[in-house]
């Protein structure tokens, strides 16, 4: 899952920086836009979760042993 929110990133900052020349068929960027923010949207919202999960499931004085 980090790997996947990494690279959605990255395709999502990438995405945004790029220029379209103005023949460029701009629906289509778009909609390339829109899933790569989706998907990093989702990716993001994964690791969240998994963080909640290891915290909630994490075993008791294992917390103070781990990262803050």
């Amino acid at each position: 899952a980090i790997g996947v929110e990494a690279l959605a990133s990255a395709a999502n900052t990438a995405i945004d920086e790029y220029r379209l020349p103005p023949s460029a068929d701009r629906r289509e960027f778009h909609r390339v836009h829109s899933l790569v923010s989706d998907t990093r949207e989702k990716a993001l919202a994964l690791v969240e979760l998994a963080e909640n999960l290891k915290r909630t499931f994490r075993p008791r004085g294992e917390a103070a042993d781990s990262d803050p």
